[in-house]
């Protein structure tokens, strides 16, 4: 895999699009998703947190004492039990700008990420779900994951 490839979570009922993991608590709606960069070990944290959100109910919400997170949570856990089996989706989506600029001590260009959020982009990419590329595919229950491809 190439570096700096842009991924969004994307998940699916039965082939229909369900929504996007939308932030780091798991909230997953059919709006713009959170963007994260390609690693084996990013995909394997957020499955971690998504198998977490499957079976339990509660998080960090809870060990905060902050009501919003442990609603939130809650929420996030009932509606993935509700699905009873899903699909998680790693799928390619536009990204932050990447500029390049010229570093000294290491005497070459050097590529920097600019933070502002591509919405017009990223709005475009949500139109047409067939231009979604899928890079794995992750299989849930209710019981978590079930297999990867």
């Amino acid at each position: 895999m190439e570096s700096k490839v842009p991924i969004a979570f994307a998940f699916y009922k039965n082939d229909v699009l369900i929504g996007y993991r939308l932030d780091t608590i798991g909230t997953i709606k059919l709006s713009p998703p959170k963007i994260y960069y390609y690693s084996k070990s990013q995909v394997e944290t957020v499955l971690h947190n998504i198998q977490h959100n499957v079976l339990n109910k509660e998080g960090f919400g809870k060990a905060l004492g902050v009501k919003f997170l442990e609603e939130t949570e809650e929420s996030i856990h009932n509606m993935l039990q509700d699905e009873r089996a899903f699909e998680v989706r790693v799928v390619k989506c536009p990204g932050y700008p990447i500029e390049k600029e010229f570093d000294i001590e290491q005497k070459k260009f050097v590529e920097r990420i600019s933070w502002e959020y591509p919405l017009e982009e990223i709005r475009a990419w949500m139109q047409n779900e067939d231009s979604h590329e899928v890079i794995e595919t992750h299989y849930f229950s209710v019981t978590g994951l079930i297999s990867s491809n």
